[in-house]
């Protein structure tokens, strides 16, 4: 689980600093390119850098609510089981 949460964190501050790469590549893509693909609203860096971080980030917190839910399912079926027996322990005093 702790790794997914550290992914979880490093993808999305590299999503927050998209906007921030988008404005490097712009000043810079001479150096790597021969055309400038960086347009001043970032839609080719948005599309090719942003939407499958986006998209990952989605996916990893469908994850986290699905481990959640079932670690509170898993919870709460374990303090009924623990107040039945608590009860059964009760009654059997009180029988005695």
């Amino acid at each position: 689980q702790t790794p997914q949460i550290v992914i979880f964190f490093f993808t999305a501050i590299a999503l927050g600093l998209s906007e921030r790469l988008n404005q490097v590549a712009a000043e810079n893509w001479r150096a790597f390119s021969t055309q400038n693909y960086f347009d001043p609203h970032g839609v080719f860096a948005g599309v090719v850098y942003a939407a499958p971080l986006l998209a990952l980030l989605f996916f990893q917190l469908i994850n986290f609510l699905m481990s959640a839910s079932q670690l509170l399912i898993k919870q709460k079926r374990h303090e009924l089981r623990h107040e039945i027996a608590k009860k059964h322990a009760q009654e059997s005093k009180k029988s005695q």
